[in-house]
């Protein structure tokens, strides 16, 4: 996917869901999409649960719909606005755009932490909330993708 269509995306999803719109939050969900799936190449995980250009989970999703949206009643109007209801959650997932947009930012949202502004810091905020010390990504990873797809 061309980096320049995905932050037109970004963009489009994140004012439509009322949502602060700035360049560390859109550079952030981009450098995601680098590293989790070659900025689009993958729509879902060949041996895994992972779905979409973020590549998230059906579990990590129910549990952010559980625990942080329905809690959360903008958010929540965001979210059902933009589910297609035709498709299970894995469709949406895998194959709704805007939703993956939308659920990779609320995914960030939940922490306290602010997306940080460099690649060096935002690299190392995606290793240590989206990925995690169990994850198989690295720093050095995010970054490579990134240099990659960011041309």
């Amino acid at each position: 996917m061309k980096i320049n269509q995905l932050k037109t995306a970004i963009k489009s999803v994140l004012n439509k869901c009322n949502m602060t719109i700035n360049e560390d939050i859109i550079n952030m969900l981009i450098g995601t999409a680098c590293v989790e799936s070659n900025c689009g190449e993958y729509l879902y995980q060949l041996n895994g649960p992972a779905c979409g250009i973020f590549q998230i989970e059906p579990n990590t999703v129910k549990d952010i719909i559980n625990n942080f949206i329905n809690n959360k009643p903008q958010l929540k109007y965001c979210h059902d606005m933009l589910y297609l209801k035709g498709l299970t959650l894995e469709e949406n997932l895998c194959y709704n755009i805007p939703y993956q947009i939308f659920m990779c930012r609320v995914f960030y949202l939940r922490f306290k932490e602010k997306i940080p502004s460099t690649l060096d810091e935002q690299a190392k905020y995606w290793k240590k909330y989206y990925n995690t010390y169990l994850g198989k990504g690295t720093i050095e990873q995010y970054k490579l993708k990134w240099s990659k797809y960011n041309v």
